[in-house]
């Protein structure tokens, strides 16, 4: 979500590797244009298989989700529980899942202003483990104690 605005802004960054993970049709006529226009540093990978995604969040930084609607932050909560540092809209969603952890960015932002949101990420530490930050927020409720489950789980262990 957000993939054109983070293309522009990785144009802005020529040194920066980018990652776009998840499936694509890439017989869909927006995929085709946001791959032709893509500058040479952002990468499509398709749909990854649960670990290559978590070797993925592990080798990352940073997590960049710029939707302009979400429901449920589930990859905002993998990304944190593998150490990235969020960058999203501030979507109520979004934010709820990486409070002061994120480097939000407004929904119409330009590329300069998300690319200096991303500069912002990379020179802040990366989020402890947050698995026990998530479970002191969100309390008891069955479907976000299933998320930092889910969390602990799938995030790398920490040295």
């Amino acid at each position: 979500k957000g993939v054109p605005p983070l293309a522009e802004a990785a144009r802005c960054r020529p040194g920066l590797a980018s990652v776009v993970a998840g499936h694509f049709d890439p017989a869909d006529r927006w995929v085709r244009a946001w791959r032709a226009a893509a500058p040479p540093n952002v990468t499509f990978t398709g749909r990854l298989a649960r670990g290559a995604l978590r070797d993925l969040y592990a080798r990352a930084h940073v997590y960049v989700q710029l939707s302009l609607h979400e429901g449920f932050g589930v990859a905002v909560a993998e990304g944190l529980g593998a150490g990235c540092v969020p960058v999203v809209t501030p979507l109520p969603s979004l934010v709820w899942i990486a409070g002061s952890a994120s480097e939000p960015v407004a929904g119409d932002a330009g590329p300069a202003v998300i690319a200096g949101a991303l500069d912002r990420a990379l020179a802040r530490q990366p989020p402890p483990d947050c698995a026990p930050e998530l479970e002191r927020r969100y309390g008891m409720d069955a479907r976000r104690a299933a998320l930092s489950a889910m969390v602990r789980r799938y995030a790398p262990a920490r040295s």
